[in-house]
């Protein structure tokens, strides 16, 4: 129960987001997670956090983050 309970869920939820692209940085893996939480509050207000972890929004919100692009390489 608490955070010892919802730990594990969120690293799942993460693990599949970086499948899904693994070019996501982790300011935009908080981002997505936060934006795509079910509230736990109707009022809107967050005291107990963003809300409710929802994984199928934040992985579907991951494949619409843009790749980045590939590092290119000085050939000299």
């Amino acid at each position: 129960d608490g955070t010892s309970m919802a730990t594990p869920h969120v690293a799942g939820v993460v693990a599949l987001m970086k499948a899904a692209n693994k070019a996501l940085l982790p300011n935009q893996v908080k981002q997505i997670l936060m934006g795509t939480a079910s509230p736990l509050q109707p009022n809107g207000n967050n005291e107990l956090g963003a809300g409710l972890i929802n994984a199928q929004k934040a992985v579907e919100a991951s494949l619409r983050v843009q790749q980045r692009p590939p590092l290119q390489q000085n050939r000299n």
